[in-house]
């Protein structure tokens, strides 16, 4: 099998490069425009829905991530159509039933403009289920063209409600919601026809189809249970400020994340494709394949700090009623980046080794450790900036006491690795908070250079395994 930079894996990074550098594009606009056409408060209201959205993956139960397990290592020809198909039916009957009854209890417990954003976050149920599914479908067959298709699609036909609001001068954020549950539907559609042949044929519910269902409950319930702890640790922080604060604070701290997250758009995608990818490699040389990844991961989360001064430009000039971020985007710029690292290098890891459970405990003790702090610090001083800082502790303990298990694990730790980031990020947080913009820079150029040029050796090495690899393929 060879290096990581195997033909394989060059090939599908390439397409998932390309479609998540468009969707990066698409997404720097939205974050960035949509605060231009439309008032604090409506984007507010829209970023409560993204808020809840982001939710709606628990009522899979973890069927999703037990395919994404389970067949992880098979291609699309080998894969059990029939089986898949019907346990697929079974799913399907069972968000419906799940989509029914939430909006039993909206209608039960919510009033006012948020009751519209409910019953549209219960649309996505059934959507999102289904795209779950052939999402993960494609991602363990490693059809990486196909998926990367519906990447772009979902996120071009997105924008067409925001030049509506542009060209018509509209204040509504309701046509964005409208048009995001209409690119879900599409690419539901364009996916359902990438995969005719799992979908096509008899649909006989039968003891094994139940079986089969009931098995990828089991075996990805711990994996949606460990991504769900992790993403919580910064979503209840967002549902604190949404259900306490007023509607405009909610929606600068969301505009703060939102800007954040470019970070996270762009390199968090490499992760889709290294599972599958690992899942072919022999778990001996696992070890070495971490190594490279830190390395590389490093390198593009330290390049990537440097995108803040340019926000900062933007903001100043453009959203002058959004300044209010930079008291805490600092911050929200290293919690996203830990959970970059998470995501891609210590989520993925823990899968290739079948760490399923040690990663839902890593996650769930640092969601009960953020629970038990930061929720009666924010009741008692409503202060944003302690629940930030708060956050920011919390992922970078959970970060690397991770990163420590899997590199001792893997026999691979390094020192190092970990004083250079805390040094780097130190020194980001440092002179972003202390010192004027130009100063702030010129100080993380000069330490980004001192990064480089100490670890010289292990770059060029990289560097010579993709573009020789590259060039032969």
């Amino acid at each position: 099998m060879g290096s990581l930079f195997q033909k394989e894996s060059i090939t599908n990074t390439i397409y998932i490069t390309l479609s998540q550098l468009i969707s990066l594009v698409l997404s720097i606009l939205l974050t960035f425009i949509l605060p231009l056409i439309i008032s604090i408060e409506n984007f507010g209201y829209w970023q409560i829905y993204i808020l809840y959205v982001t939710y709606v993956g628990i009522l899979t139960l973890g069927f999703n991530d037990g395919i994404y397990l389970k067949y992880g290592h098979l291609n699309i020809d080998q894969l059990p159509f029939k089986l898949i198909r019907t346990s697929m039916l079974i799913y399907l009957l069972v968000l419906i039933i799940e989509t029914l009854i939430f909006i039993t209890l909206i209608i039960l417990f919510e009033s006012n403009e948020k009751l519209f954003i409910f019953y549209m976050v219960g649309i996505n149920i059934i959507i999102m289920g289904l795209n779950g599914t052939f999402s993960m479908i494609l991602l363990t067959t490693n059809q990486m063209k196909k998926y990367s298709l519906t990447i772009i699609v979902n996120r071009v036909l997105l924008f067409f409600p925001v030049i509506i609001l542009l060209l018509f001068k509209f204040d509504n954020y309701k046509i964005i919601i409208y048009g995001d549950i209409f690119a879900k539907i599409v690419v539901c559609i364009i996916s359902a026809i990438f995969l005719k042949d799992i979908i096509k044929g008899s649909y006989k519910v039968t003891k094994k189809s139940i079986k089969e269902y009931l098995n990828n409950i089991s075996v990805g319930f711990y994996l949606l249970l460990a991504n769900l702890s992790g993403m919580l640790i910064l979503g209840v922080g967002r549902i604190l400020v949404e259900r306490f604060s007023t509607i405009e604070q909610y929606s600068i701290y969301s505009f703060g994340i939102s800007v954040a997250n470019i970070i996270l758009v762009f390199i968090s995608s490499l992760s889709l494709v290294l599972y599958p990818t690992l899942k072919r490699l022999p778990n001996e040389n696992l070890g070495k394949y971490f190594d490279q990844v830190n390395i590389i991961l490093r390198i593009l989360i330290f390049s990537s700090f440097f995108l803040y001064f340019f926000v900062d430009i933007f903001i100043v000039k453009l959203l002058p009623n959004y300044v209010q971020i930079f008291t805490y985007l600092p911050y929200l710029f290293l919690i996203i980046s830990f959970q970059s690292k998470i995501q891609l290098l210590n989520n993925t890891f823990y899968k290739a080794l079948r760490e399923e459970k040690s990663m839902f405990k890593a996650n769930i003790y640092s969601l009960i450790l953020f629970i038990s702090i930061a929720v009666p610090v924010f009741y008692f001083t409503e202060s944003i900036i302690l629940l930030v800082f708060i956050t920011l502790i919390i992922n970078l303990l959970r970060s690397y006491s991770s990163e420590y298990y899997l590199s001792k694990k893997l026999n691979v730790f390094r020192f190092k690795n970990f004083f250079w980031e805390i040094i780097y990020m130190t020194t980001f947080l440092v002179s972003t908070l202390l010192f004027s913009k130009n100063i702030a820079i010129t100080i993380m150029f000069i330490v980004y250079m001192i990064f480089i040029y100490y670890n010289k050796k292990v770059f060029r090495q990289i560097s010579k395994k993709i573009t020789g690899k590259m060039v032969k393929n």
